[in-house]
Order: structure tokens, then sequence, then C-alpha cells
């Protein structure tokens, strides 16, 4: 499997592309694609660094 060097994976089939100083692009994986099937909703939990 080829891995793009400029994207960031997570151990749950995510990845980020950095587009800006504090700004990512977010997807999933091909793998995660087959598995889920359609995605009806996307939540994000931010959490401030203390």
């Amino acid at each position: 499997m080829l891995a793009p060097k400029n994207l960031y994976y997570t151990e749950n089939h995510l990845w980020l592309r950095k587009i800006g100083l504090y700004d990512f692009c977010v997807g999933i994986t091909d793998f995660a694609q087959k598995e889920i099937g359609e995605i009806h909703l996307v939540e994000f939990n931010l959490q401030k660094k203390a």
C-alpha cells in the first residue's frame, strides 16, 4: 500500500492533511469507507490545552 507522505494517519482509519498553520483537512481511509458505508453525521470534541 502506498501512503502519501503529506498525510498523518490515526489508528482508527482517519487521515489529516495540514492546509494551514492551524488548519487540517480530515478524511477516512479507503478501508474505512468500504467498512462503514454511508456516513450521516460527523462530530468533533475539541479539547483545550491546559
